[in-house]
């Protein structure tokens, strides 16, 4: 039986993954405590685009897979749910600062 060297390194992929979902945690738990704690939601609307950003950047890596043939079908998609709910909870905080400021305004 011959393996080939890609599908070698996909089957120990989800090593790479590890720190996705830690910015992924990061961000649920920061969002939630910004709601809680309105002092450090600015804070937590920082700390929610960073880990987006990060997370857009393994998908820069995943296309870099894509292209040499590796079979990426589980992983696109986590990536792709993981990274529509950190966009989500990002618009919801930076809405939710937005509405804090502005009624500190009036």
């Amino acid at each position: 039986m011959v393996i080939d060297r890609l599908n070698d390194v996909m089957n120990y992929f989800y090593f790479a993954f590890i720190p996705i979902y830690a910015l992924f945690a990061l961000v649920v738990i920061f969002s939630f405590m910004g709601f809680v704690k309105k002092e450090i939601l600015k804070y937590s609307l920082v700390v929610s685009g960073a880990s987006c950003l990060s997370i857009i950047s393994m998908g820069y890596f995943l296309g870099v897979l894509g292209d040499n043939q590796a079979d990426l079908g589980i992983w696109t998609s986590q990536l792709l749910i993981l990274l529509s709910i950190c966009c989500v909870l990002f618009i919801v905080q930076a809405i939710k600062l937005i509405s804090i400021h502005i009624k500190s305004k009036k």
